[in-house]
């Protein structure tokens, strides 16, 4: 049994060696856990913008803007086309046309082209100098401030305070500046309500039928 002392030495130290290596193994950290992502929110699309609600046969829905008004548009040959089949020409004086609606669809107004050298310089609404007014017109067409035929004096000029009374018309018109045109509203204190409208491209502008 002489080999009993060496024996027990071989595996003290095979012992030993797993032991320090068993202790010498890195312990395995655990893993972060993964940073939680935030999709950003979805950024909701504006609304589209309501579409024009013009209506040919509506005269109500027709607008009055520095162009023209409703279809019928400064520096046009004619507004015969862009009037029709609302309006049609009934009359020619002193170079105007004057459309009219027929009996059986009374708008209670008239359209006026003016004419110029580079086409229609002016496009008037007018209720006819015959016709009283006293207040707004149902069927009238408006601009964007919202006057019409029948307005108030005073509604216009709370609506349009830019404005001023031109003593170079004919008549008692204020007049609106609109980008390099005008507006013309044919008002006055005695009859303190709107008559005309006119875009023109020219002041005075050249007068009216009726």
């Amino acid at each position: 049994m002489r080999n009993s002392p060496r024996l027990f030495r071989l595996a003290l130290v095979a012992t030993t060696s797993v032991a320090l290596v068993a202790c010498s193994t890195p312990s395995t950290e655990p893993s972060p856990s993964p940073t939680a992502t935030t999709s950003p929110s979805a950024v909701p699309s504006p609304s589209p913008s309501p579409t024009s609600n013009f209506d040919a046969a509506d005269t109500s829905t027709w607008r009055i803007t520095e162009a023209g008004i409703g279809r019928a548009e400064l520096g046009s040959e004619s507004i015969a086309d862009a009037l029709s089949p609302t309006f049609t020409l009934t009359d020619r004086c002193e170079g105007l046309e004057y459309y009219e609606t027929s009996e059986a669809a009374p708008a209670g107004f008239g359209v006026i082209s003016h004419p110029g050298e580079g086409g229609v310089s002016g496009i008037s609404v007018r209720v006819p100098g015959n016709v009283s007014v006293s207040g707004p017109l149902a069927t009238s067409p408006l601009t964007e401030s919202g006057i019409g035929l029948g307005t108030t004096l005073d509604e216009l000029t709370a609506a349009e305070p830019g404005g001023s009374f031109d003593a170079a018309t004919e008549s008692p018109d204020y007049v609106v500046v609109a980008g390099t045109r005008w507006f013309v509203f044919e008002v006055s204190e005695a009859e303190p309500f709107v008559r005309g409208i006119t875009v023109t491209d020219a002041l005075p502008p050249t007068g009216f039928c009726g």
